[in-house]
């Protein structure tokens, strides 16, 4: 099997489809709580980390969108990242 091809089955994994699911049902209803759609996908981005760690590929892209999602990060951290000063 091709290195990023991975077998789609186990805990993690069944979590990813039920994050899925979730967001799936956000974005598909007439009235979105914002809140709610960032927080669903904050699960799915995490749980997408975890499925690529735990298949030995972990992943520094998903690990910055995890935490930037993650609304534990300060907001100063985030915009440091994200808005460097200018030279």
């Amino acid at each position: 099997m091709p290195r990023f091809v991975i077998q789609a089955q186990g805990e993690l994994w069944a979590k990813v489809r039920t994050d899925v699911a979730q967001l799936q049902g956000i974005v598909g209803a007439d009235v979105v709580d914002l809140n709610d759609l960032g927080k669903a996908l904050a699960a799915l981005v995490a749980g997408t980390a975890a499925v690529f760690a735990a298949s030995g590929l972990a992943s520094v892209r998903m690990e910055a969108a995890s935490k930037a999602l993650d609304r534990k990060t300060p907001k100063s951290e985030l915009e440091r990242f994200a808005r460097p000063p200018s030279r």
